[in-house]
């Protein structure tokens, strides 16, 4: 087994995706509001998908991925995407 399937999370990992990536189609974009801890709720854009009960968090990389294909997100849902794990540098 397994760890990805011994950690059960509502949203999509890095584990979760094959290193070729993982087709996924959008089902949904809402935007949720996050506890943070020692400060103020956070509001994030969040990913809803046919092929699976898991959601995605957009961070400011995936949104302008997104944006490149198509740049009205009205135009995602229903979209198949291709969803891969990268190593990104961190910015600070």
């Amino acid at each position: 087994m397994k760890q990805n399937e011994m950690i059960i999370s509502n949203w999509l990992k890095a584990d979760d995706v094959t290193e070729a990536g993982t087709p996924l189609t959008v089902k949904a974009l809402t935007e949720q509001e996050f506890e943070k801890k020692g400060g103020p709720n956070e509001k994030k854009w969040v990913l809803s998908f046919v092929e699976s009960d898991k959601k995605l968090t957009l961070t400011k990389t995936n949104i302008k991925t997104m944006f490149v294909h198509y740049p009205d997100t009205e135009q995602w849902v229903g979209k198949k995407f291709l969803f891969c794990a990268r190593e990104v540098q961190d910015p600070s």
